[in-house]
């Protein structure tokens, strides 16, 4: 079994990032897995891009900066997209980093990627209590991997950590901010992506998430337009 590892380190803040990324690379090394470790510099779509169809892995792990729609490599390259999300299929993808759950995670999901780990908003933390967030952030991984926890109890565990380190915090700025990464935590497949388009969530509630998400938003749209007129005509 193979683990990828992405944790570049190219400004103050991936200092953080590479730091916390030894968890999962621990982790994934106590649970036998061989591990790539690619990062403590710039990283490159083509290297990630390539890192991926050489060595199939079954677990990609990406602690850094995070946009919506990717995950960054350097100030100013994206290693994975939403285009990309192909090459997450059947994995399962273990995130610290902000908002790419948003986009690309359900870009994966809909590609059939095992699990996708992430945050639809800014992953925060505070300085003098990184301990608290960075425990927090990879217990994901240790309970699925160390303590045998099925994939649709990912989050919640997480969620109970998150709870623990909150009433652990000394700062009230770590308990906020603990807080809202707790709530922006999201577990792809242990839940289905929502959306802020009432079209699509009532198509997913008609059709189930699988079909609800695949169908083109104007497809949505003129189907529910039509069953409206239907049930208007009687």
């Amino acid at each position: 079994m193979n683990g990828l590892v992405l944790r570049p380190r190219f400004d103050e803040v991936t200092e953080y990032s590479y730091k916390w990324a030894d968890d999962a690379v621990n982790l994934l090394k106590e649970a036998n897995i061989d591990v790539q470790d690619l990062g403590g510099r710039e990283v490159t779509g083509a290297e990630v891009k390539e890192a991926i169809e050489k060595n199939d892995p079954e677990i990609v792990v990406h602690y850094d900066h995070g946009e919506e729609d990717g995950w960054l490599g350097s100030p100013t390259e994206r290693v994975m997209t939403s285009k990309e999300a192909d090459l997450l299929s059947g994995r399962f993808i273990y995130t610290m980093n902000c908002l790419s759950a948003k986009k690309l995670g359900v870009e994966a999901w809909k590609k059939k990627c095992k699990v996708y780990v992430g945050y639809t908003q800014v992953f925060a933390f505070t300085e003098d209590e990184q301990h608290l967030f960075r425990e927090a952030a990879v217990y994901g991984l240790r309970v699925y991997l160390i303590d045998g926890v099925g994939e649709t109890e990912i989050k919640h565990k997480m969620i109970q950590k998150y709870d623990e380190m909150i009433n652990s915090a000394k700062n009230v700025w770590s308990q906020i901010w603990l807080t809202h990464d707790r709530d922006a935590l999201v577990v792809y497949n242990g839940e289905a992506p929502t959306s802020d388009c009432p079209f699509r969530r009532l198509a997913i509630k008609l059709f189930g998430a699988r079909l609800g998400w695949r169908l083109p938003s104007l497809s949505i749209k003129l189907s529910i337009t039509l069953m409206i007129i239907k049930a208007v005509k009687g």
